[in-house]
């Protein structure tokens, strides 16, 4: 596998600063942490997820009230939300949600093609107990 220079020393830094053993330990979790992500939007869609959705959004009323249409939609996913003021223009929400990935992956997509969302970000964690 070959790299541009400029991505072998951005890994050489996080090999360093975060004290990993090689080059190799940081593109293997970059490697697993894509396909976790991945799974979750492909071929996993009724395997239960635990996950983090972050949202970053303008603070106007109706930016407030389009996103609270949307988790009113899915009061059975969502298991508890966390609002913070940024500053005068901007909030940030995070949800933690509990349920199917396909259950998630459409209130990610509810939530990306509102009006005055400016980032969202969604980490899942595959929660069946019996799969690795």
């Amino acid at each position: 596998m070959s790299l541009p220079m400029k991505l072998i020393d951005q890994v050489d830094s996080i090999t360093e600063r975060e004290g990993y053993a090689s080059r190799s330990e940081v593109i293997r979790k970059a490697i697993r942490v894509l396909i976790s992500e991945d799974a979750w939007l492909t071929n996993q869609h009724d395997s239960m997820f635990i996950a983090t959705i972050t949202i970053l959004y303008e603070e106007d009323a109706s930016s407030s009230e389009r996103l609270s249409t949307v988790f009113h939609k899915y009061t059975e996913l969502v298991k508890a939300r966390t609002h913070s003021h940024l500053h005068s223009e901007h909030c940030l929400e995070v949800l933690v949600c509990h349920g199917k990935a396909s259950e998630i992956k459409k209130l990610k997509d509810d939530l990306t093609v509102l009006r005055g969302i400016h980032e969202l970000r969604v980490v899942t964690i595959k929660a069946d107990a019996d799969e690795p």
